[in-house]
């Protein structure tokens, strides 16, 4: 059975782990976010930092965690 996440748990889950400090690619996030809340679609993590974090994607995984603050929290 598929469950759709209510709206912001998967960003309050990225939000969370990426403000712990930990570098991460986006297959690490996901982990951690499965790990918090139950699986969750990788799209799902893919789209919301494209979405919410594009210019630093490209980026080495520090720089990630460097720009945790440019994601819009609630």
């Amino acid at each position: 059975m598929n469950h759709r996440a209510a709206p912001g748990v998967v960003r309050d889950s990225i939000v969370a782990y990426l403000s712990s400090g930990a570098g991460a690619s986006v297959s690490e996030i996901r982990e951690a976010v499965i790990a918090q809340i139950g699986d969750v679609p990788a799209s799902s993590v893919r789209s919301y930092l494209n979405i919410n974090t594009p210019e630093i994607l490209s980026a080495p995984r520090e720089a990630v965690t460097n720009h945790v603050a440019a994601i819009p929290s609630p």
